[in-house]
């Protein structure tokens, strides 16, 4: 029995060190994806920012003309380029949002969740060890 008992917390600690190396690896591509996420939503706010810039400077500077629904076909153009530049800009604000808070938010979780799973193997580790010692 006493061999059995060895070799079963032999394994332990092997898987222990293998879960050690793991917890870590997954810790680094956790902070990666986390660096990711907050740099891609730094970028979406910028360009929704520039292209409600775009959108807003061009209406203004064509307000009159515009509003004219009988304007020519380049109007027609134009008034279709800064709809859909004001539409593009509400897009990428939500693209950020989504990377600045929801994304943010679940590398959070799966950090924790990560944490809490090696401390509970860790925990039955050491108890299983109390019951049944080396000698």
């Amino acid at each position: 029995m006493k061999i059995i008992v060895l070799e079963i917390r032999s394994q332990f600690e092997d898987h222990l060190e293998c879960l050690d190396i793991r917890l870590e690896q997954q810790k680094g591509e956790i902070s990666d994806i986390q660096d990711y996420v907050k740099k891609r939503a730094d970028i979406e706010r910028k360009y929704s920012k520039d292209l409600d810039g775009l959108s807003k400077s061009m209406y203004n500077k064509h307000r009159e003309i515009l509003k004219n629904e009988d304007a020519p076909s380049s109007t027609a153009i134009l008034r279709e380029l800064v709809k859909e530049t004001r539409k593009t800009a509400r897009n990428h604000a939500i693209v950020e949002e989504i990377f600045g808070t929801e994304m943010h938010g679940r590398c959070h979780k799966i950090s924790s969740d990560v944490g809490r799973v090696y401390k509970q193997v860790s925990n039955h580790q050491a108890d299983w060890a109390r019951c049944y010692p080396y000698s």
